[in-house]
């Protein structure tokens, strides 16, 4: 099929003459009501219309129609033209929505002026009449070798449920309608789950129930259940019901979208097929669920998924979602030219990454490195101060032999707590399974800390009056090593100490060792293929600047909770009353902790091999998101990390709240140390900055977007944030509906901006 601007132009006249086609008086798009439809007309475009993928002679553009009368095939028209009445076009062609592709349609059209702004919209002849989408606006990038200034905005993380879109009302400004070249969108553009508890409240109007309920996957112990999709019909109904939001809607009439995904389109803290809601109690390796996932999302999003981007040989057509594009063949990442000052390159941190290095399923005392491994991997001079910190360890046997007549009984107590914790998760496992797991843990040959055993576990279940008092393990010729419980691992089956709230020098340590055996691919978060296509884009010299497209943070996310005399980098003056707090945090909580190794800080060794490359080129700035909060950071010199939070979903500081309350509840503390560790809650920000040199700017409790724009002498980008609530309380920006009260949400917007000059070390920073 040719959807060209030269296919036009050769049957223009006879299309014109032969079809009536609906006008439109015209399109302000800063209007609030871009609707083109009668309000008594059905309405058949309940998605509206999006663009994507922008190059210099061509774009994506996308619909869907939706009539209940039809489970055929739909022949709708596309029409494009460089003037929004439509007086004169450039495209007029027939495009089919398949059936099967339930009723999407995506098409590729080619041959379009460089950095130009075109108008599109797709007509559907119902019953006689033409139905008219609202009309779309997109715009191609200019030629590789112009000198423009380029603009753009990113985002990322829109929850729906309960949640409104208020953040992006900013970006529907005229000053920025009139500015933006395009949006990049970097991730968790649904979320997979419906009624998930943990941070997901309903509201009235903003809920959705899966209509395919047989085929989601049911999740959460009781009392939490929720549900997840699973099926096809599943993600596509989020898709469906996330884009049926207006100011959603008037976001990608009005801009073409660069995307990436996270793993909220797939999963939580999804790696490759798998997923991690069960924290290891049960497999969850699902790859007919992932294809469903990739196919809706190819379906549904404007990713020009069978080209490489290579304008020369990309050709007009429909583009389908065929096996041929998922699975072991999908290819999101991608790159984008923007001229000469700006060249954009988007990776994929999903679909390749290896598991976790912690697992979630590991228990606490089983030993991570043994003491041949910690003394072939720590210097010499350093060697036995590290070495007076790891744990005495045995075998299993060891422990048998120890516990003598209280082994069955330890066991048997064992069991039943990895039971529960099962169960918790809604994994219905027996005892005879949890009890088969904890007889491998300690079988004759594995390894098993003797201290956590000795200073945990016995004294714990001594107190219950499980086992005998008095009951211990001789620690007599242990050698010494790295349990799990050292990197912050507390329980059998928990994403604490696994995925967040993991002890960070301990798990650098960690990190290396399994670098080193593993030839660096245990933590290779883009596999060899990616990652030899991003070092060349990264490193070849088209563009003044390179922006990186991440859905994950470069930046570091560690908190300090060391008092000063241990090591930590002093707080500034005003902090000084939690300075003095800081004293009386008790073990092992005053130590440094990475908060999130799904991210970024999870790949110790790989993370630093990407930042040579991109300090080797210099002017490369990271554009992140997924963690709901906003950072900024200086990774090395000519290279930045400049993170964006959420669009709706809550702030990382409120997940941090949860997870602190956690680590307290399964610590054993006293009340009084409970409230030390708890009363660090309003000091996040500073205890991120002052814990980690490269960050210069932590703010975890708020939402936002971003707008950078690069030029041929520096590059800036400017955050527009929102809190959560109003200083009174009356106001909550993300879960009340001001879409009709734009101006208070204008009113209440912080900016920040950061400066980076050409060939320049570091950058300015501006703004509160």
């Amino acid at each position: 099929m040719s959807i060209s601007r030269r296919h036009f132009l050769q049957t223009v006249i006879a299309a014109a003459s032969a079809t009536a086609l609906p006008l439109l008086s015209g399109c302000k798009f800063d209007d609030d009501d871009n609707n083109n439809r009668n309000s008594s007309t059905p309405n058949y475009f309940p998605q509206s219309v999006m663009s994507g993928d922008p190059r210099t002679n061509s774009v994506i553009l996308w619909t869907r129609v939706e009539d209940s009368a039809i489970n055929t095939d739909i022949s709708l028209t596309l029409q494009v033209s460089e003037d929004s009445t439509f007086a004169t076009g450039v495209v007029n062609t027939q495009v089919i929505a398949p059936a099967s592709h339930d009723h999407t349609v995506k098409v590729r059209v080619t041959e379009l002026k460089p950095y130009t702004t075109y108008y599109y919209r797709f007509v559907y002849s119902k019953d006689g009449e033409d139905v008219v989408t609202n009309t779309g606006r997109t715009k191609t990038a200019p030629e590789a070798n112009a000198d423009t200034e380029i603009k753009f905005a990113y985002a990322s993380c829109q929850d729906y449920i309960g949640r409104y879109y208020n953040t992006y009302l900013r970006l529907l400004e005229q000053d920025m309608l009139n500015s933006i070249d395009f949006v990049v969108h970097l991730g968790d553009y649904i979320y997979e789950t419906v009624g998930d508890k943990s941070f997901q409240a309903a509201s009235a109007d903003r809920d959705i129930q899966f209509t395919d309920l047989a085929g989601a996957l049911k999740r959460g112990g009781a009392g939490k259940e929720f549900y997840a999709a699973q099926s096809l019909s599943n993600y596509r109904q989020l898709y469906k019901t996330y884009r049926t939001d207006p100011v959603l809607q008037k976001m990608q009439e009005s801009y073409p979208f660069i995307v990436t995904w996270d793993d909220h389109e797939f999963s939580d803290d999804s790696w490759q097929d798998n997923s991690t809601y069960l924290d290891g109690a049960a497999s969850e390796k699902n790859r007919q669920r992932k294809l469903n996932s990739e196919r809706a999302y190819l379906e549904f999003m404007p990713v020009d998924h069978e080209s490489t981007g290579d304008d020369a040989t990309t050709d007009a057509a429909a583009l389908q979602v065929g096996d041929e594009h998922i699975g072991d063949n999908i290819k999101i990442y991608r790159d984008f030219q923007f001229g000469e000052n700006l060249h954009l390159v988007m990776s994929d941190f999903r679909s390749y990454r290896p598991d976790h290095l912690i697992p979630e399923d590991a228990f606490p005392g089983t030993i991570a490195m043994t003491q041949e491994a910690i003394s072939a991997s720590v210097p010499a001079p350093y060697l036995d101060a590290t070495l007076a910190i790891m744990h005495n360890y045995g075998t299993g046997a060891d422990v048998r032999t120890g516990l003598g007549d209280q082994y069955l009984k330890t066991i048997f107590a064992l069991s039943l707590s990895l039971q529960k914790q099962a169960v918790d998760r809604g994994v219905d496992m027996s005892f005879t399974q949890a009890h088969d797991i904890l007889k491998s843990t300690f079988a004759d040959d594995q390894l098993i800390s003797i201290d956590f055993m000795n200073n945990y576990v016995l004294p714990q279940l001594i107190s219950m009056g499980q086992i005998k008092a008095g009951t211990s393990i001789a620690t007599d010729g242990a050698k010494k090593g790295m349990p799990f419980f050292l990197m912050g691992k507390t329980s059998h089956l928990a994403d604490l100490g696994a995925r967040y709230f993991v002890v960070k020098d301990t798990f650098d340590l960690y990190a290396q060792y399994k670098a080193a055996i593993s030839g660096n691919t245990a933590d290779d978060m883009y596999g060899e293929t990616q990652r030899t296509w991003l070092t060349g884009k990264l490193t070849s010299n088209t563009g003044t600047w390179k922006v990186l497209g991440s859905s994950v943070s470069f930046s570091p996310l560690v908190m300090d909770l060391r008092a000063k005399s241990a090591g930590r980098a002093a707080l500034p003056d005003a902090y000084a009353q939690l300075d003095a707090a800081l004293d009386g945090v008790p073990s092992p909580f005053n130590q440094r902790f990475y908060l999130n190794v799904d991210h970024w800080d999870g790949a110790v060794v790989n993370k630093q091999v990407m930042i040579e490359t991109m300090k080797a080129r210099g002017n490369v700035v990271s554009i992140g998101g997924d963690i709901h909060s906003h950072y900024a950071s200086k990774l090395a010199d000519g290279v930045f990390d400049l993170t964006s939070s959420s669009v709706s979903s809550g702030t990382f500081g409120s997940y941090l709240d949860g997870g602190l309350d956690g680590l307290v509840g399964s610590a054993g503390l006293s009340d009084q140390q409970k409230g030390l560790v708890q009363d660090l809650k309003p000091y996040y920000d500073v205890l991120m900055e002052s814990a980690s040199e490269p960050l210069k700017v932590a703010r975890t409790r708020e939402h936002g977007v971003a707008v950078a724009t690069a030029n041929a002498t520096e590059m800036s980008v400017t955050f527009y944030n929102l809190p959560t609530e109003s200083n009174d309380g009356q106001t909550n920006f993300v879960t009340q509906n001001l879409y009709s009260q734009k101006q208070t949400v204008l009113d209440s917007i912080v900016e920040r901006q950061y400066t980076m000059q050409d060939g320049a070390a570091d950058l300015t920073i501006g703004g509160n």
